[in-house]
């Protein structure tokens, strides 16, 4: 019994990944529609990025690379603006989001145990968070998304065995 569990599991498996991209149409691969940025430190350029966001409210992508860096990029792939975040000595942001309004960029702040809330424009109006392990507080934050109730969910790892991670 167990044998056609493993078998099935891994047959279904396969199916997912060869159909993940595939337009149920054609069976084809979607088209390479538009590839930006290099490796470097000047504006369009990232150096190891990190995590991107889709700003409804301007039609951007948002993305924060090693840097501490965060840039928006409009559809076309022109670079619009970047910002940094205030600190990266003890580490870099891991994660995105928006707020419900679209109006509020949120970063979580992995290594300094917080959220960081930026204007569409990178003025700084929010910092949440501090380490911990209760409500509210924050052992390493990973990502962040905000739904259109305006709650925001939270992400965090904390230790090897996985006790934190919430």
């Amino acid at each position: 019994m167990h044998k056609h569990v493993f078998y099935i599991f891994f047959f279904l498996l396969w199916l997912l990944l060869y159909c993940v991209g595939c337009d149920p149409e054609t069976n084809a691969a979607p088209a390479l529609v538009r590839i930006w940025g290099r490796i470097g430190t000047e504006p369009g350029q990232f150096m190891k990025p990190r995590a991107v966001a889709f700003c409804k409210a301007r039609n951007w992508l948002y993305a924060v690379d090693m840097t501490g860096r965060i840039q928006a990029f409009d559809t076309s792939g022109q670079w619009k603006l970047s910002f940094r975040t205030p600190e990266i000595s003890q580490g870099k942001p891991t994660g995105l989001g928006f707020t419900k309004d679209g109006n509020i960029l949120l970063v979580a702040d992995t290594h300094y145990h917080r959220l960081l809330g930026y204007t569409l424009d990178g003025n700084l109006v929010l910092k949440f968070g501090h380490y911990g392990t209760e409500p509210y507080e924050f052992v390493y934050v990973t990502d962040v998304v905000g739904d259109d109730n305006g709650f925001l969910y939270v992400s965090q790892y904390g230790d090897a065995l996985g006790k934190y991670d919430r």
